[in-house]
């Protein structure tokens, strides 16, 4: 996937990445190999990896021999403005409980980005670190290198009938390349301001690793898109709620009212050009 321009980052129509832009088939369908095919590339795995180190004497620690404390992976979504994901992957620390015996000794700082795509043969890229918060719950990491082929972004709100796509897997997300996507149709009312929805855990076997929110948009007849409409993220509690990064609150209308019960109105108005 070629990413053009930054920011993880969840609505837009959907430009769908690398093999699959539109598909006929009716809006009614909720076809799961389709919604494979539409997805494929969209998602990838970013292991985000931090060392360790001695403010007083400026020196890194790894771990293990290695150049690095701890890699920890994540769940990223490909987009029109770069790569969307958790806001803990700015601060993979914070995810990482082998660093909680070292806080307040050590600073962590991040040290490499790497991203391998989910369910298709592609090599590892490496990501700039830098990123910024979308939201509390979500970052986006742009790549002003590559030119960006991902999931386009909507800002509208409002009701949307679409699909909760979950991603899943039975081996923990570091150990594995490829994830299985479970579709739920649902409908959703986006808040104006963008404010995160709880969202119920599906019931499925495998371990839960994340998810997007997809509503199809009718294009022509007989072809369908798709907009990007949330992610789902886990909240401070540990649950997962769908969120809204991209939302724009509509702009505040600034009526005018007159003005009376000025003294000596009608008498100098400096507005006025003076006449010659």
């Amino acid at each position: 996937m070629k990413i053009r321009n930054l920011i993880l980052s969840l609505t837009a129509t959907v430009a769908l990445p690398a093999a699959a832009q539109m598909f006929n088939f009716s809006l009614r369908t909720n076809n799961q190999q389709l919604i494979d095919r539409a997805l494929a590339g969209a998602f990838v795995r970013v292991n985000q990896g931090y060392d360790l180190c001695d403010t007083l004497s400026n020196r890194h620690f790894g771990r293990g021999g290695e150049d690095f404390f701890s890699i920890i992976p994540f769940i990223g979504v490909e987009t029109e403005r770069g790569l969307m994901v958790p806001a803990g992957a700015l601060t993979p620390w914070t995810a990482d409980a082998d660093f909680i015996e070292y806080q307040g000794q050590y600073r962590p700082l991040m040290t490499e980005s790497k991203s391998l795509p989910l369910n298709i043969s592609a090599p590892e890229r490496v990501n700039p670190l830098a990123g910024r918060n979308l939201t509390g719950l979500t970052a986006l990491i742009a790549d002003s290198i590559r030119e960006n082929s991902g999931l386009r972004i909507d800002t509208v709100p409002g009701q949307k009938n679409g699909w909760l796509i979950w991603l899943s897997s039975d081996s923990p997300l570091a150990e594995t390349d490829s994830v299985s996507l479970t579709s739920i149709s649902k409908e959703i009312d986006v808040p104006a301001d963008g404010s995160p929805l709880p969202i119920s855990n599906p019931e499925i076997s495998e371990t839960v690793h994340g998810g997007i929110f997809i509503t199809p948009v009718q294009t022509a007849i007989g072809h369908l898109a798709f907009t990007l409409t949330g992610i789902m993220v886990l909240d401070d509690t540990g649950s997962w709620v769908l969120d809204f990064p991209f939302i724009q609150k509509p702009k505040e209308v600034k009526t005018l009212t007159p003005i009376s019960g000025l003294p000596d109105r009608g008498k100098f108005n400096p507005l006025k050009k003076k006449k010659k």
